[in-house]
This record gives structure tokens, sequence and C-alpha cells, in this order.
């Protein structure tokens, strides 16, 4: 589970790239790419759902319409998706933050889960975890460190498209921030598996992941003004937002203006929902008390795959074969062979503590 999270978050973020520069050239924004991620995937979990109740070993899992206690929590995780969305795809233009320093920043993802599960579980983080997630932070910053030192980043930049300059800062403690939602989201759902009542792990992964993209949809949908605020949204009043979204449903179904758009976006959609239900298997099925971590220490290694994979490829006019290589690529390589060794330690040193328990409670 956690090698097909890491594979899939991969490859999303790789997509997103070009569907997201073909999807702006088309007249879309990227509030568009964030709505129509969560529409589609609801669409496409509410047929995998149906489907799943369809068959034999599908009436173990419960279908009905969950009680209101129940509705509330997945309100909860669905709002807090929506939220990480818009903040990051609204703070990640290049423009706004630039890419190498949204490598960084997500370099804190790992210390900030360990935080919130201990608040959250009211319980201290282990030792291990601890010495984990330092040693994963550090193999981050390692991979970026030609980001950190070698890059001119200036407290202010002009951002040419809306003829404004603006601090550079704001958007790139905005892009942080987006991680304290998408954190508290995980971490959240982790509690709600695992709580003895009003627990939803008697729910399909699948039924749960349903109800998570529809309350995404409907925060996302009746959140629009969110892209109207000046000098944060892509539109500038209610008619220019809706010549965006028009044109990025007309792109997404067509794929007009672009060769393989429509390819980009079938990728897009796919590897989204996949994301979404297999982080909710590793939630729920990692054995332990601390599976939100865990997940946070496999996704950290996203970046650093991305950045290799960008340096064997390139994505203009088309994704093809073009290696190359720099500082930046040496460093990244270095950053995951301290990344990963982490990942792999932890995993078996948690596996080894289950079975330790496992003996101990049968003697």
């Amino acid at each position: 589970l956690a090698t097909a999270l890491l594979l899939g978050q991969t490859c999303q973020n790789l997509v997103v790239i070009m569907f997201a520069d073909a999807m702006i050239q088309a007249g879309g924004s990227a509030y568009f790419i964030v709505w129509w991620a969560a529409l589609t995937c609801f669409i496409l979990t509410a047929c995998l759902a149906v489907l799943q109740l369809l068959c034999p070993w599908g009436s173990k899992f419960r279908f009905a319409m969950p009680p209101l206690n129940i509705q509330r929590r997945l309100f909860v995780l669905g709002a807090l998706d929506g939220f990480t969305g818009v903040m990051r795809v609204l703070a990640s233009p290049s423009n706004r933050t630039p890419p190498c320093l949204q490598g960084v920043l997500g370099a804190f993802g790992v210390p900030l889960t360990v935080l919130v599960h201990a608040l959250v579980w009211r319980r201290c983080p282990t030792r291990r975890n601890m010495c984990f997630a330092a040693v994963i932070t550090f193999g981050l910053l390692v991979s970026f460190k030609p980001a950190i030192f070698d890059h001119e980043m200036g407290m202010l930049s002009t951002n040419s498209t809306e003829g404004t300059t603006q601090s550079s800062a704001f958007w790139s403690i905005c892009f942080m921030f987006s991680f304290v939602p998408a954190t508290c989201r995980n971490v959240f759902q982790e509690a709600f598996e695992r709580s003895e009542r009003c627990s939803i792990s008697g729910f399909s992964i699948l039924f749960v992941s349903f109800w998570l993209n529809f309350w995404q949809t409907v925060v996302l949908t009746f959140g629009f003004w969110l892209d109207l605020l000046p000098d944060f949204g892509t539109s500038k009043d209610v008619g220019e937002w809706w010549e965006h979204m028009q044109s990025g449903l007309t792109f997404a179904w067509t794929g007009h203006g672009c060769q393989f758009g429509f390819a980009f976006g079938v990728v897009f959609v796919i590897s989204n929902a996949f994301n979404h239900m297999t982080s909710g298997w590793l939630l729920r099925y990692t054995e332990g008390a601390e599976a939100a971590v865990w997940q946070a220490m496999v996704m950290s290694a996203v970046s650093g795959l991305s950045t290799l994979f960008w340096a064997l490829f390139t994505s203009k006019p088309m994704v093809q074969w073009a290696p190359h290589w720099d500082s930046q690529m040496t460093f990244a390589l270095l950053g995951l062979c301290i990344v990963l060794p982490a990942i792999v330690f932890q995993k078996i040193m948690c596996e080894e503590q289950v079975v330790d328990a496992t003996i101990a409670s049968s003697i």
C-alpha cells in the first residue's frame, strides 16, 4: 500500500503540471483544476462503490446513509481536503511561490504530522518516530540544498501576469499553511477510523471516499468567492470566474488546443481517485497507533522522485526523453538516499514492535 501510494502520488504530481499548463493556456484556471479533481473523484468513486455493492463480497460493508454523527466527521474531512486544494493551487504558481521553495516548504510535512498527531491523540510521539522524522526532514533539506543556497529568493517578486508587486513571503507562508489542513485531515481520519464510538471503519473505503469527495465538491462549489479575492484568486469578478470554469470544462472534456490534453486529464483523474482510496486503506490497515505519521514519511519521498523524473524527461513541447544532470539532481538523489532507507527502517522497526507486542499479550 505504501509503495502504491508513493507511485500514485508521484504520478499525480507529474501529470498535474502538464495538465495545469495546458489548462491555463486554454483559458482555464487553477481553481477549476481542484474543483474538477473533487467532482470527478466523487463520480468515479460513486460508480466503483455501486459495483462493489453488487459484488458478493461487498455485502460485508455498510452502504446505507451514514448517521448524522458520522456524516459530520466525513464533512470535516471533505472540507479540510477542499481548503488544502484551494490554498495549494492558488499559492503554487511559480510567480507566487518559487518551485524550488515549494519543495523546501514541503519538507516540514513530516514534523508537522508528528506534532498534530501528538496533540490529537494527547500523547508524546515515540523517540523512534521523532528520530526518523528528523532524519527524513534532513534528507529533504539536502535534496533542496541548491534551492536554499544557490537560488535568489528575494522577499519581493514581481507578478507580471497581474501587474502588481507582491510579497513572495506571503505566498510562501500560504503554501506552507496548506499543509496544516492536509495534516489534520490525515490525522483526523486515522482517529475516526480507530475511535471506539462513531467509527467509520465499518464502511467501505470506496464509500468513505465517495462522501469525502462529495463534501469537498460542495465546499469548493460554494467557496468560489475565494477565487475572487483581490490579489489572492485568479478571477477579477464572477463573469471572469464563469469564463474560466467554462473554458476549463471544455478543455477537460475535449482537450481542445492540446494534442494530449484529454489524456492528461484522464490520467490525472484516475491517479487522484487512486490516491484517495490508497490513502484511506493505508490509514485503516497500517498496524500500530501512528498510521498518519507513517503515511507522511512515505509521501515525503514524492518531491525527490519527481525531481529525478524531470532530470530524465522534459514536458515541452511534449513528455519526451531528454536526460540532463545538474547540481539540483545530484542533491535530489543524495536526499533520496537518506529518505528512502529511513522509511524502510522505520517500517521494519514498527513491524517488529507490533510482533513483540502480540507475543507479549499472548503470554
